[in-house]
């Protein structure tokens, strides 16, 4: 079975409930709220892909990324911009995967 659980908190997050209830899946996926600074690294250590969903271009370095990554997070799903590009291998050779244009 998989499961979803979300961090994070924000002016979408009802807007993002109403759409799960609507979908039907709101089963699947668990809303954990934000999280304090110290609980970060057992929530990254214990799921299996992260997705960083910030679409800011002007972010110059993806820490979220970057904290995934010293935690051995295996697989992260982010959008192709910024920072994301150049933290983001996709594969062992060190090329990023551009088949899809908005994620890497």
């Amino acid at each position: 079975k998989l499961v979803f659980v979300v961090a994070g908190d924000g002016v979408l997050r009802e807007s993002l409930q109403r759409m799960l209830v609507r979908l039907g899946i709101e089963a699947s996926v668990t809303m954990v709220g934000k999280l304090q600074r110290s609980e970060v690294p057992s929530f990254l250590r214990n799921n299996v892909t992260v997705l960083v969903n910030t679409r800011m271009e002007g972010e110059t370095f993806g820490v979220a990324n970057a904290e995934a990554v010293a935690l051995g997070v295996s697989d992260i799903v982010a959008f192709d911009i910024g920072a994301n590009h150049e933290s983001l291998l996709a594969d062992t050779d060190g090329n990023s995967d551009s088949s899809d244009s908005n994620a890497s």
